[in-house]
């Protein structure tokens, strides 16, 4: 065989090989794998070998990522070398060769002995490339890049390695660079899959372990999710469960009830509703019953179509037990505190009576109005006990009504003829706490009795002053709960000394003090008649003493 067959055989022979090992590691996704099948084909060749270096240390330093050269070689080059192979690692900024492959981004044909003197010191290199018996061997240096970045150098090593080997080693190079791209995707797409694990893990766990009942059911309503908390508070498992609609009667094992039940689920799922606080009583599986308030949405695809719902579930049953409990609780002493609201009021009723009954062995008529006035003042406090009894809310009265009842009945102790006397009421609905009702109403009491009694003095059975007299009562309120109640008269007024905060009157030093306790500004106008004007703000968080 002549040189010239001899060279073209060869050559066919590195295109047949590069070729065979192109083939056998496309679509290898895997790094390390990638490289394990590039060297056991270099080991099947007789004539080739290789190395696989790749960058490490922000491209400042090569490894050796994998080789083909026999195992026992390479014990006797690192023996010589006193170099472990696999923990070697070279500096580019140190070699000319490997330097000029990574910058230059070329192949490189040298002498296998001109590489080793890069890789080791000089008689390190000699006894090395000497106990692998490459003293005549020359290297194809390949640069191996993913996209534009070069990430490493395959060295094809063989003693028929001519610069027409080039192209079939680059074309191998190419492959290789190739494949390791897509491995590159394929350790993001790896990672990312993990990532989605590990998110789906926790997100299982979550929903798993979670305090609350949560299930998932399908378009069908059949249960495809049922974590710990369902079976804990069912009491039935997952196994059980998932796959089909059969809990629904287990769970609500009569009938008119289950329907109205499924009919919520699959409105929720079939048009989009959803329900906050939605309560139903559930039957365990050991009978005993629980009352659940379910939150649940439907769930849809991308399309917007339903595939679902998901619904969260909690046990609510020792609530709505304590619940039930404090409302019992709360009606009882609604209803204790309307019965003292009424013994107050009947005891006052008595005391009222027995004052009536006692004026009446009384001569002095000076003494006798005062008994008249001790009623009257009882009464009004009496007459709260009976609104809050009669009322719906034991600690607020309509004050607009107590007013009205109130007057009424002065007139009607007083014996006033309403044809002489008018009374006219202005009073907004407006409820006021006991606490400044009880006040207000003892003020009113003096204010009106005391209007009766000297406003309208008579001649002749008719009014002194003043054809036909009037008794105006107002009371109004702003939105910051500050009131106003006035009591005037067009009768013939106060006396000029009179003065609220110095005067013999009792009624008047009642007026006096219970307006303070209200903390109420007081304006009083004597001409004409008399008008008391009072400005003050409800306190119902302190306790009047009357």
């Amino acid at each position: 065989m002549s040189d010239n067959s001899k060279r073209i055989e060869d050559l066919l022979e590195i295109v047949h090989f590069t070729r065979r090992v192109a083939a056998k590691i496309r679509g290898i996704p895997d790094e390390e794998q990638l490289v394990t099948i590039a060297t056991k084909e270099f080991a099947k060749s007789k004539k080739y070998d290789m190395v696989i270096f790749f960058l490490t240390d922000k491209n400042r330093q090569l490894r050796i990522a994998g080789t083909d050269i026999d195992p026992k070689i390479i014990q006797a080059g690192e023996k010589a070398g006193k170099r472990n192979i696999h923990n070697f690692r070279v500096s580019v900024q140190n070699t000319r060769y490997l330097k000029q492959v990574i910058q230059e981004k070329r192949t490189v044909r040298i002498q296998a002995r001109e590489l080793a003197h890069e890789l080791f010191p000089p008689k390190v290199a000699d006894i090395f490339i000497t106990a692998i018996g490459y003293e005549k061997d020359l290297i194809i240096l390949t640069p191996l890049k993913r996209r534009t970045s070069l990430v490493g150098i395959l060295a094809t090593i063989s003693s028929q390695l001519t610069d027409e080997f080039i192209p079939s080693v680059e074309n191998l190079g190419q492959h290789i660079s190739n494949a390791l791209e897509r491995s590159e995707e394929y350790v993001k797409l790896k990672k990312a899959q993990e990532e989605i694990d590990k998110l789906n893990q926790y997100l299982e766990s979550i929903i798993v372990n979670a305090n609350v009942w949560l299930n998932v059911l399908d378009e069908r309503s059949r249960v495809m999710i049922w974590n710990k908390a369902a079976e804990r508070i069912s009491g039935y498992s997952t196994e059980e469960v998932v796959g089909h609609a059969k809990i629904w009667e287990w769970l609500y094992p009569e009938s008119d009830y289950r329907q109205k039940i499924t009919e919520k689920a699959a409105a929720i799922i079939q048009r989009g509703e959803s329900v906050e606080d939605f309560e139903t009583t559930i039957q365990r599986k050991d009978g005993q019953k629980r009352v659940i308030a379910w939150h649940s949405r439907s769930l849809v695809n991308e399309r917007g179509d339903p595939t679902g719902s998901i619904a969260l579930g909690r046990d609510i049953t020792e609530h709505k037990q304590a619940q039930a409990q404090l409302q019992k609780s709360l009606l009882d002493k609604e209803q204790l505190l309307k019965e003292i609201h009424q013994r107050v009021n009947t005891n006052m009723q008595v005391v009222s009576a027995l004052l009536s009954l006692q004026s009446r062995y009384i001569r002095d008529p000076k003494i006798r109005q005062i008994f008249k006035q001790g009623q009257s003042r009882i009464r009004a406090l009496a007459l709260i006990h009976e609104k809050l009894y009669q009322s719906g809310d034991l600690t607020r009265l309509d004050f607009s009504l107590y007013i009205r009842d109130l007057a009424i009945y002065l007139f009607q102790t007083f014996k006033v003829n309403p044809q002489e006397i008018r009374l006219n009421i202005q009073a907004e609905d407006i409820h006021l706490d006991i606490n400044t009702a009880i006040p207000c109403g003892l003020i009113l009491n003096e204010l009106i009795s005391n209007a009766l009694q000297h406003a309208f003095p008579k001649k002749k059975g008719k009014a002194a002053d003043v054809p036909l007299g009037e008794l105006r009562i107002r009371f109004t309120g702003d939105t910051d709960k500050t009131y106003t109640m006035i009591v005037s008269d067009n009768g013939i007024g106060l006396p000029p000394e009179v003065d609220l905060q110095n005067t013999e009157s009792l009624g008047l030093q009642l007026v006096n003090m219970l307006s303070y306790q209200l903390k109420s500004t007081v304006e009083i106008k004597k001409e004409p008649g008399t008008t008391f004007l009072f400005k003050f703000q409800e306190k119902i968080d302190e306790l009047y003493v009357y």
